[in-house]
């Protein structure tokens, strides 16, 4: 029997891998909660227990794929909710703009390229980034910020 764990960066998640897990009655799935170094650290507690294979997303699952030997499956966003999202937000009426890892970004700036949305991208590439560019971007008038569970 294949041993999966899944390492879901916010809690929101949960529910979803709930109802998930009885779909797969010949693997045996766990799930925790952790984001991004502590997403991390559960991950390598995991190869070290004979895990066969992570499923993660985003920043989490970028990080966990440098670091353990085992394969990780990064569960990535549906083009559909950041289309959703994006036109949403574009409605605010205010500065608004996309914060996140490039797994996020770059799907998110061909949305708003394609729709000519008035949203502005940024790209991070470290969560120690994230502070000061939301300083810099609240300094310059951005009212709304749409990101991951890093920005936030």
């Amino acid at each position: 029997m294949v041993r999966i764990h899944m390492v879901a960066p916010y809690s929101a998640m949960v529910s979803v891998l709930s109802e998930c897990i009885p779909l797969f009655p010949s693997a045996d799935i766990t799930y925790s909660v952790g984001d991004l170094q502590r997403g991390l650290e559960i991950a390598l507690e995991k190869q070290e227990d004979g895990i066969d294979l992570i499923i993660s997303r985003g920043g989490t699952a970028k990080l966990i794929k440098k670091a353990v030997s085992i394969p990780v499956i990064d569960i990535q966003l549906s083009g559909y909710d950041l289309t959703r999202s994006l036109t949403l937000a574009s409605k605010l009426n205010e500065k608004t703009a996309v914060v996140g890892f490039q797994n996020i970004t770059a799907g998110a700036a061909a949305i708003i390229k394609l729709l000519h949305l008035p949203i502005n991208v940024y790209t991070i590439h470290s969560a120690n980034e994230v502070t000061s560019l939301l300083l810099k971007l609240k300094q310059a008038g951005y009212s709304h910020i749409l990101g991951d569970v890093i920005t936030i």
